[in-house]
């Protein structure tokens, strides 16, 4: 194996081996660029109020530090929250403060059947985030819109760009036929006894490459997702994870599956709240509502650095999924054994 990375790598050491050394100089973390910006501006009137052009395009809506110079597209935005943070109703008039869009992470997941189910039972219209009384006036924090907060601003930043392309970068595929690799993949079925598959072909990963995210775990917990990776170190450090052409398919299937395409874009002046008279009397309003808005941007440029497809820092580590899953089990074995004795008894 050894020998194998020094001829690929072209160099006459493993200290020197540099696992993204052929994605180019320039390349960069593809989350490195992602910018946090946050905004408030004044809605009024009826109907759909959204984010108002920038007066001046080199200071509105920009974060307090640009990367490398570059301003962001605003229009590719993935809006974290939108918050109503004070309104003065000085009529007599009752209004509804609701969302005019749904996040497509929030709007393909189960949390979204919650929130109807919870508008019918309390006979609310779905989408209507917070009522505002006649001759009324106040400083709050409302949530109107908020991204599925499963996706986290660590996975939107590394997801929100992402592309099948970008997830191939930095993998080197290889025979079957190496020193020093099992000419097996060692894995437990579903009855818990280690089975053997042949190899047909080996795959390796630096370790920080996103595929590797379910890696991260004990030995024990990955042969019990059917998944089969040799840990490879240099100097004492995991460089690399070596997996077998199914438990790369496995990865690469879940995450194509589970993460490209999941982060809400959408151009900046289409975000904002939808306000609606109770009443349907009026079509006129004198209502002033303050919104906040949190979101994701990336640079405005054609001529980006290649990006490489590496797990943010603060990326949820796997063995916490894992372990909430064990102790779930756990939780339900022991419930499912006390319902036995009480029927017993």
């Amino acid at each position: 194996m050894i020998k194998f990375l020094l001829d690929h790598f072209k160099v006459d050491d493993v200290g020197k081996i540099n696992p993204w050394a052929f994605c180019g100089e320039n390349a960069i973390p593809i989350w490195e660029p992602a910018k946090e910006v946050n905004i408030n501006f004044v809605a009024s009137g009826l109907g759909i109020c959204c984010v108002p052009p920038p007066k001046n395009p080199e200071k509105d809506y920009q974060p307090q530090k640009l990367y490398r110079g570059l301003l962001v597209d605003l229009n590719k935005v993935s809006v974290r929250s939108i918050c109503v943070t004070d309104y003065e109703n000085p009529s007599h008039m009752h209004y509804y403060i609701k969302h005019h869009f749904i996040p497509k992470s929030l709007e393909e997941s189960e949390r979204m059947a919650q929130l109807k189910q919870m508008a019918k039972i309390v006979g609310r219209e779905f989408g209507v985030a917070m009522e505002i009384l006649p001759n009324s006036g106040k400083v709050c924090c409302q949530t109107i819109v908020e991204e599925n907060p499963n996706l986290d601003d660590a996975f939107s930043k590394t997801f929100m760009q992402m592309t099948k392309e970008i997830l191939m970068t930095g993998i080197i595929q290889t025979t079957a036929h190496i020193s020093d690799l099992p000419k097996n993949a060692h894995i437990y079925n579903d009855n818990g006894q280690e089975m053997r598959r042949p190899v047909e072909c080996w795959y390796i990963l630096p370790q920080n490459h996103v595929l590797c995210w379910k890696l991260h775990i004990d030995e024990y917990y990955r042969k019990k997702r059917k998944l089969f990776a040799v840990e490879f170190e240099i100097d004492g450090r995991l460089t690399f994870y070596i997996v077998d052409n199914i438990t790369f398919d496995i990865l690469k299937s879940e995450c194509v599956a589970a993460c490209i395409n999941k982060i809400d874009v959408r151009p900046l002046g289409q975000v904002g709240i939808e306000v609606k008279e109770k009443f349907a009397q009026e079509k006129n309003s004198s209502l002033r509502v303050g919104v906040s808005v949190s979101f994701l941007a990336y640079p405005n440029t054609k001529a980006h650095p290649p990006y490489l497809p590496i797990l943010h820092p603060r990326f949820k580590p796997y063995a916490h999924i894992v372990q909430q899953e064990e102790e779930n089990l756990l939780y339900e074995k022991e419930e499912k054994e006390q319902q036995e004795k009480r029927k017993k008894g």
